[in-house]
């Protein structure tokens, strides 16, 4: 029995006489397949017609093999000048199965790169160490060279001081400086109270 877990595909092809002539050598060959059939035309020409439209192809048939049989399906086919998709076939053709496993392959390798690598080199990372008490806002990341901006409860008596990066209070209670390219850390020092005691 042929199932989706133990088959490869052998052959895919427009052409009616192609699939029929691969079928009986496939069976006097002893060779057990399933033929799938797509009707490629069943949605095109609905909303646009046809005229003046070069006929295209109506259906794909798709001959599937057990993977065990694949060899000597395809040398059957071969012998008779019928070229074969898959592994031993050299005719570029990638199998749904194989093109699946790339897809995914690709999909976790930029998962990875956008969770280790690319986002650690266009943002880096900001920490308040301490005074965490006294920020009303601080963004947890920012770009090189972008302009981040403080807000505290601090207004007079209070500095900030940020590892690697200079920076200046707009007004009260507002502190700007330019993210430079590597993580910072901040600290809040309180010379008095927020409330003047």
């Amino acid at each position: 029995m042929i199932t989706i877990f133990n088959r490869e595909e052998l052959l895919v092809t427009t052409d009616m006489s192609c699939q029929s002539r691969a079928r009986d050598l496939l069976s006097a060959g002893g060779v057990r397949y399933l033929v799938k059939t797509t009707n490629l035309q069943e949605h095109s020409w609905r909303h646009s017609g046809s005229f003046g439209r070069v006929p295209e192809p109506s259906y794909e048939y798709k001959i599937y093999v057990n993977k065990q049989d694949f060899g000597k399906a395809a040398r059957l086919l071969a012998a008779q000048g019928i070229s074969v998709n898959g592994p031993a076939a050299g005719n570029g053709r990638t199998s749904r199965k194989t093109k699946r496993i790339i897809i995914i392959a690709a999909a976790v390798t930029a998962l990875l790169l956008i969770s280790f690598g690319i986002f650690r080199m266009t943002f880096r990372k900001i920490t308040v160490v301490s005074g965490k008490e006294l920020v009303d806002e601080c963004p947890s990341f920012a770009r090189p060279g972008q302009e981040v901006v403080i807000t505290t409860a601090v207004v007079e008596d209070g500095e900030i001081f940020v590892n690697g990066a200079g920076g200046a209070y707009v007004r009260p209670g507002v502190y700007v400086f330019v993210m430079p390219d590597e993580d910072v850390r901040i600290r809040i020092h309180v010379t008095a109270n927020p409330d003047g005691s």
